[in-house]
């Protein structure tokens, strides 16, 4: 599971919520929010045991000025890359897409992350299946009225050109 918690100021109080994954020997994993009073939202349980989810972080990928989430569910099967939006009450599902990832089973580390360069957010990935051995492509998912749409680069998903990536130093063709 995830190792690191997050945090974010998604209501906007001007302070951070904490964002984990909590799991379950039966029901798999789920994102939660936590703030100064507990349990702020959850997302359900993916469902079966050994199943996981992957955070990538908050960014403002909508625009309205308040942070979305971004996760892959099932980094290591269907690689379901999902937009959440927190209301105040619930996680809201705003974009959900298929196909990429941020975890390769035995690693220690959740790859690829949040960049946010002139077209603003984006969120680095591999293309499934992220191989051990060869490149894997390497994509910026970019919302687009409700969306996620790819935008490949020229390069293989590597630390090197994910650090790259991120710090704006390399951009989708």
């Amino acid at each position: 599971e995830d190792t690191s918690p997050r945090l974010a100021d998604l209501d906007q109080d001007g302070s951070p919520e904490v964002i984990v994954v909590e799991s379950s020997l039966t029901r798999g994993a789920r994102l939660v929010i936590y703030g100064p009073s507990g349990r702020l939202a959850q997302t359900d349980h993916i469902g079966r045991k050994n199943r996981w989810l992957a955070p990538v972080g908050a960014a403002d990928f909508t625009g309205d000025g308040r942070l979305e989430i971004a996760m892959v569910v099932t980094p290591h099967l269907a690689g379901r890359v999902e937009l959440l939006a927190y209301d105040g009450t619930n996680l809201k599902l705003i974009a959900a897409t298929t196909g990429f990832t941020n975890h390769r089973i035995g690693d220690q580390l959740i790859a690829g992350g949040i960049r946010n360069c002139d077209a603003g957010p984006q969120i680095v990935l591999a293309q499934m299946p992220w191989r051990d051995i060869g490149d894997s492509p390497m994509v910026a998912l970019e919302l687009q009225g409700v969306m996620l749409v790819p935008m490949p680069f020229a390069v293989p998903f590597t630390d090197d050109n994910v650090a790259k990536a991120l710090a704006c130093a390399l951009s989708p063709e």
